[in-house]
């Protein structure tokens, strides 16, 4: 899909609900905003003092490669290695069928069609449920 970033592929097959990739990279509003063209997604708990974003655009570990799919087979879930604090959650992907070895693994953006028509970017994942747009 990027011909600039390599695609994440399996090299060995993952079974359901496997670990397939997890990591830890936060920055706060304040810094995205200074940062050009920052891919921002939410990933901490909705609270509007202290929000928190995972920004991949310039580091990160090769999760930073996957790509989106309408119909993915990997999902991401906040979990808690270090602490048990809400504030300090680590990003992790997780398969949600058997996934074969060379297999491009992907995931839902979960944005919203529509949500944002000043970036709205079309989507190219193929699958036979596409939702056409990505933003």
């Amino acid at each position: 899909m990027q011909d600039d970033k390599e695609v994440k592929k399996q090299q060995k097959d993952i079974l359901e609900s496997d670990n397939a990739i997890k990591g830890k990279t936060q920055r706060t509003r304040q810094e995205l905003a200074c940062m050009k063209e920052a891919a921002e997604i939410e990933t901490c708990p909705k609270d509007e003092e202290n929000p928190c974003l995972l920004d991949a655009t310039r580091e990160g570990n090769v999760g930073r490669f996957l790509n989106h799919s309408c119909s993915p087979n990997l999902f991401v879930q906040s979990v808690f290695v270090e602490t048990h604090n809400r504030n300090f959650p680590w990003v992790a992907f997780f398969t949600k069928r058997h996934v074969k070895a060379g297999t491009e693994l992907t995931w839902d953006y979960g944005y919203k069609a529509g949500s944002m028509p000043e970036t709205e970017t079309t989507c190219q994942c193929g699958s036979l449920k596409c939702r056409k747009k990505i933003l």
